[in-house]
């Protein structure tokens, strides 16, 4: 399964091409999560051994949740020789910094994910093109609350398809901040709207869902369902503008 985002011919050596690993967010109700990536690498098998660093890293902290609704940051940016990418690894800082509810916590990394964050990749590099891998850490399921004031940092990452999956994108008129929520019955993707009510849900598998749109009980609008949405390979489905209504 070609995993990473093929995004043109750029080399003119058929045995290299160019890869980009690239990181996003899956939205979460929190203001900043700020994080640093100290090294990426590659590995052309499945093994614990054969890692390959992508160079030097500037060790920039930045905030996760900028990274929401088609915004990313590549973290790597080489060339390399044709071959097979079957997993992608990221290691981070040891201190997480979280801000919430005008509050920040200073969270410890897990000594399970100390080592690195590995997703499997399994794509076949060809020469004379660029790969973008894109990575979305979803937030709401790696910062834990374990108390009324206290939270836990547990690493999720995964890789987006944009490949053999597609995106759903829209509008919510006037409506910052409201929760998303795609569904087919099995499997759910979600997200929030950004300042201006725009959202992106990127790496879609192919299918009909329905689309929940959530308001805050403060907002005194009405949930909304969007159905039958259809989702296709490589394409990004454009919603008519959504339109909220009181209760």
């Amino acid at each position: 399964m070609l995993c990473g985002l093929l995004l043109s011919a750029c080399t003119k050596d058929d045995d290299m091409s160019h890869i980009q690993i690239a990181v996003m967010d899956a939205p979460a109700d929190f203001e900043h999560l700020w994080v640093t990536v100290t090294n990426v690498e590659v590995n052309a098998t499945e093994g614990a051994t054969g890692w390959q660093s992508l160079g030097s890293i500037s060790n920039e902290r930045f905030d996760l949740l900028s990274l929401v609704n088609g915004t990313y940051k590549v973290l790597a940016d080489k060339a390399f020789r044709t071959g097979n990418v079957a997993q992608i690894r990221l290691t981070l800082g040891d201190i997480v910094s979280l801000e919430s509810a005008g509050k920040t916590y200073a969270l410890l990394l897990p000594t399970e994910a100390k080592s690195g964050l590995t997703v499997k990749a399994a794509t076949e590099i060809e020469g004379g093109t660029v790969y973008r891998f894109m990575l979305d850490f979803d937030v709401s399921k790696s910062v834990v609350s374990t108390t009324a004031d206290s939270y836990e940092f547990w690493p999720s990452i995964s890789l987006v398809d944009d490949v053999t999956g597609g995106s759903v994108s829209g509008l919510v008129q006037t409506a910052p901040n409201i929760f998303l929520e795609l569904s087919d019955g099995k499997t759910v993707y979600h997200t929030f709207t950004n300042a201006s009510g725009y959202f992106v849900l990127k790496g879609v598998t192919p299918g009909t869902y329905s689309l929940l749109v959530s308001p805050s009980a403060a907002s005194k609008m009405a949930e909304q369902v969007v159905p039958d949405i259809v989702v296709t390979k490589g394409a990004v489905t454009a919603l008519d503008a959504i339109k909220l209504v009181a209760f």
